[in-house]
C-alpha cells in the first residue's frame, strides 16, 4: 500500500489573475497517520481534493500502488474514505437512512451494511439519535456523521479535512484516539491548522505554506530542529508588541507578573530568558517563518527602512479586513474567538496577516468612524491606484 505524489502543482485562473495553490509538491506515504499542517490558504484542501480524485492537478501526478489516479481513478475510489471540509447532509433523512444511502452509492454489499452502520454509529457516539432527522443535528453531530460515512467501506486511504471542526474537547479526544486505532492498516491523512489535533496521533508530519511543502518528517525530527531555541520571556503588556516585532512568539499567557511569552530564537532574546523544552507548535511556527516561507504579518523583517514595522503591521491588517463583513469586523474589534492567519492576494504577491494585525486595524477603522481624521498609516492608494502595502512590497522586492 503506497501513495506517491510527484511534482504536483495546481493553478487557479480567473479575473486575469493566476493563483498558485500548489507548487511542485512531492511526498511518499505508507500506512500510518500523516498530519498535514499549514495556515489557512496554504493549499491543504486543494491537495486533499486532488488526492480524493475530485480535482485534477495542473501538472505532476499522484500514484496509488503505482497507478496514476488522474487516468485510472477507480482503483483508488473503491478503497477511499473522504471527509471534506464542508460536509453536507440530507436534512430529512435520519442517520440510518443517510448512511444506508451512501453505502448503496459506494456499492457496499447490502448483507453487511446494517451491521457496519451500527458499529460506526456506536463508534461516533450517535446510536441514541440514529433515528432523528439530520436537520435537527448540531454541527458537531453532523461532523460525526461525516466521519462515519468516510469509514463505511473500511478504506485503505482515509482523507479527513479539518475533521475536528465543531467537535467539543471530549469528542476531539475520542476522534484522535479513533484515528490512532485505524492507522495501523491504512494510510490516514489528517489535514488541519490545529497543531494539537496531530501532535498525539501523527506518525509523520508535513507542513504546507503558500502551496509549497516546506517540511516532511517524523515529529521527533521536527522537535529536534528547534531544540535549544525556545525561551520564556516575561514582559509587561505594553512591551509585547515590540517583542513580536523582533522575535517569533509562538504563544502568550497573561499572568499577575506580566505576559509570559514563548519565543523561538537561536539565542536568548534577553538575559532573563528561561530555556524551555520545544513542542510541536514551536517547530511548526519556526518552519513557516523561515526565510523564503515566512509570513510578512509575523514580522517586518527585510522591508524598506523608510516604512516602519508598525505602519506595515497596520496596513496588513487593513488589507485583510477588506474582505470581511461588518459583523466580522465587530467580532474582531471586540477581540472575538476568531484565530489564525488571513491570506489574500495583492497583485502577484500572496500576503498573510496575523490575527493581531486584524485586531489592531479593526480598532483603527472603528475609531476612524468616530473621528473623521484618517489614520496616517492608512493613506489609501497613490495616483496609479497602488495601495501603501503594494508600494511597500514593490520596494522590498526591488531591494532584495
Amino acid at each position: 500500500m503506497r501513495l506517491v505524489v510527484e511534482n504536483l502543482s495546481k493553478e487557479y485562473r480567473g479575473g486575469g489573475q493566476v493563483v498558485q495553490a500548489l507548487s511542485k509538491v512531492q511526498i511518499a506515504l505508507r500506512p500510518g497517520v500523516l498530519g498535514l499542517l499549514g495556515p489557512n490558504g496554504a493549499g491543504k484542501s486543494t491537495l486533499m481534493r486532488i488526492l480524493a480524485t475530485i480535482t485534477q492537478p495542473s501538472s505532476g501526478r499522484v500514484l496509488w500502488n503505482d497507478v496514476e489516479i488522474a487516468h485510472h481513478p477507480d482503483p483508488l475510489r473503491t478503497v477511499l474514505g473522504y471527509l471534506p471540509q464542508d460536509f453536507g447532509v440530507y436534512p430529512n433523512l435520519n442517520a440510518l437512512e443517510f448512511l444506508e444511502y451512501l453505502a448503496a452509492v459506494k456499492g457496499i454489499q447490502t448483507a453487511t451494511v446494517r451491521k457496519r452502520i451500527g458499529e460506526l454509529l456506536e463508534l461516533v457516539n450517535l446510536t441514541e439519535v440514529a433515528k432523528r432527522p439530520l436537520g435537527g443535528y448540531s454541527g458537531g453531530m453532523r461532523q460525526r456523521i461525516g466521519i462515519a460515512q468516510a469509514l463505511l467501506n473500511d478504506p485503505q486511504l482515509l482523507i479527513v479535512d479539518e475533521p475536528t471542526a465543531g467537535l467539543d474537547p471530549e469528542e476531539r479526544v475520542r476522534f484522535r484516539n479513533l484515528l490512532s486505532e485505524l492507522s495501523g492498516e491504512r494510510i490516514v491523512i489528517l489535514s488541519t491548522h490545529i497543531v494539537s489535533d496531530v501532535e498525539a496521533v501523527a506518525s509523520s508530519i508535513a507542513i504546507l505554506a503558500h502551496g509549497h511543502l516546506i517540511a516532511h518528517d517524523v515529529p521527533e525530527a521536527l522537535l529536534a530542529s528547534v531544540a535549544g531555541k525556545v525561551w520564556q520571556v516575561v514582559v509587561p503588556s505594553s512591551e509585547l508588541y515590540a517583542l513580536r516585532q523582533k522575535h517569533l512568539v509562538s504563544s502568550t499567557a497573561h499572568r499577575s507578573d506580566g505576559v509570559h511569552a514563548r519565543v523561538v530564537a537561536d539565542a536568548a532574546p534577553e538575559n532573563a530568558a528561561r530555556p524551555l523544552d520545544p513542542v510541536l507548535e514551536d517547530a511548526y511556527l519556526s518552519a513557516v517563518a523561515q526565510p523564503g516561507h515566512h509570513c510578512l504579518g509575523y514580522c517586518a523583517r527585510g522591508l524598506p527602512r523608510a516604512h516602519s514595522p508598525s505602519e506595515l503591521f497596520v496596513d496588513l491588517g487593513l488589507c485583510a479586513l477588506s474582505g470581511l463583513s461588518g459583523d466580522s469586523r465587530q467580532t474582531y474589534a471586540a477581540g472575538g474567538t476568531h484565530a489564525g492567519d488571513f491570506q489574500f492576494r495583492m497583485g502577484r504577491w500572496t500576503v498573510v496577516a496575523r490575527s493581531e494585525c486584524v485586531h489592531f486595524a479593526c480598532g483603527l477603522l472603528f475609531r476612524e468612524e468616530h473621528h473623521p481624521a484618517r489614520p496616517r498609516h492608512a493613506r489609501g492608494t497613490d495616483s496609479r491606484g497602488h495601495s501603501d502595502l503594494e508600494i511597500h512590497l514593490r520596494s522590498w522586492e526591488n531591494g532584495k
